[in-house]
């Protein structure tokens, strides 16, 4: 019950001598502990004894000359809350010991029934209870220590990954920034490159403007320009030159939209306008280099939402591509446009030029990595990652007889509306 370091020092706290003779006579007649025993009539001597050396257990008599009541209870506890008190109370006075359990006693024991057995039972009780109590308490302390001091370290943790998460939201923000830049700047070198079949495209709808416009001042000073039959014609020339100024017009406003630096902005639109746009810039290059364009074209797609500019810039990037894979010597260029078997949108760019070997393959959206004599070498690496940042998919594949095809896809957000499910079909154009 005291464990093997010593007796069981019990403090008997009775201020009748005939109770406080029984208590120790009980006491004397075990067997199975040494106990030593110490007896006072008072409260303050209690305390003074437990101050000076703490028992094992306390015998508290619940009426003492300076103490009534629970109030010896609660000032043993209050100076040593180790202790365990087994309290000794009468018959009329048992409510008094339950609420003495209740204010932290152990145990109580009712005078006139106490038996030599049940009062060191309830010694042992009232210790082992006591050494169960005081273990969990300190566990719960050390846990509570340990969880403050875990709370304390998560939070700090949690600090540092507020502060790497904004630092990577930063980087990640300068990364965007720099990759726009750097796709504004493909796109200026790639129309730099353009720069000679672009200012022929423009000087064929401006030649005719000056051609249509001077057909109309000839006539115009001829004595029978007020002819009906003359104002006619006059009026049919210059509305074909007004036709040839919306097509010039047109051109300078698709040069204007891919060379503007803007933020990204995603907005919904028809991807097969976006093809034919795109393949009205490389008209001249086609004919120059003897390429014959087709477009088989989906009419059932639906809207896709994206950034049309940089969308665009991929089309130019692949058709240029596959231009320049047949430079010189002819060829077919296809692009088509359908649904893949996941229903996203697909755009393949098919050439018939000379096709590249696997190594070579490898390293085709590797940044400034070229085939060519000039350029960056990066117009494919911006192509993917501007389709990556769009959910989609962009891919390179050798075709079965020659050249390659170059195919992205582009995840649909806008269900078709009746008028385009009712035009279902691929439509074939020969440019």
């Amino acid at each position: 019950m005291g464990g093997s370091d010593g007796p069981v020092r019990v403090l008997i706290v009775e201020d009748n001598p005939a109770d406080a003779l029984m208590i120790r006579t009980f006491l004397a007649k075990n067997q199975r502990e040494t106990l030593t025993c110490h007896t006072v009539d008072m409260l303050q001597t209690a305390l003074a004894h437990i101050a000076s050396e703490a028992p094992d257990v306390v015998l508290l008599d619940l009426s003492l000359p300076d103490s009534t009541g629970i109030t010896a209870c609660e000032r043993i506890r209050l100076q040593c809350p180790t202790v365990p008190i087994v309290v000794l109370t009468g018959l009329d006075d048992e409510n008094v010991a339950l609420e003495a359990l209740q204010r932290g006693a152990q145990d109580y024991l009712v005078k006139d029934q106490i038996t030599s057995g049940a009062l060191v039972r309830s010694l042992r009780y009232a210790i082992e209870r006591q050494r169960v109590e005081t273990a969990l308490q300190q566990a719960h302390d050390l846990l509570e220590e340990r969880v403050a001091e875990r709370t304390e370290e998560l939070s700090r943790t949690n600090e540092v990954l507020k502060q790497a998460i904004r630092d990577r939201e930063r980087a990640e923000e300068f990364a965007r920034a720099r990759h726009e830049e750097l796709a504004h700047l493909s796109r200026l070198n790639t129309l730099g490159e353009m720069a000679s079949s672009l200012a022929h495209e423009l000087n064929q709808p401006l030649t005719a403007i000056v051609a249509y416009t001077r057909s109309c001042l000839r006539r115009m000073s001829d004595d029978r320009w007020e002819d009906e039959e003359v104002r006619n014609e006059i009026e049919l020339e210059m509305q074909k030159a007004a036709d040839q100024a919306k097509r010039g017009a047109e051109i300078i406003q698709r040069l204007r939209r891919l060379v503007s630096k803007r933020d990204p902005e995603r907005v919904a639109f028809r991807m097969n306008e976006s093809i034919r746009e795109v393949t009205e810039l490389v008209a001249a290059e086609l004919r120059a280099n003897r390429v014959e364009l087709y477009l088989e074209l989906d009419e059932s797609l639906p809207t896709v939402s994206a950034d049309r500019v940089q969308i665009e810039q991929v089309l130019l990037n692949l058709l240029r591509n596959g231009i320049e894979a047949m430079a010189n010597a002819g060829g077919k260029l296809r692009v088509r446009s359908a649904r893949d078997v996941q229903n996203n949108i697909e755009v393949k760019v098919i050439d018939s030029g000379t096709g590249a070997d696997a190594k070579t393959l490898g390293h085709v959206f590797d940044p400034f990595f070229s085939t060519k004599g000039a350029g960056l070498g990066l117009g494919l690496s911006i192509s993917r990652s501007i389709i990556e940042s769009h959910h989609g998919k962009f891919s390179v594949a050798p075709n079965l007889d020659r050249g390659l095809t170059f195919r992205f896809t582009l995840p649909i957000q806008a269900e078709p509306s009746d008028g385009e499910a009712s035009r279902a079909g691929v439509v074939t154009e020969e440019a």
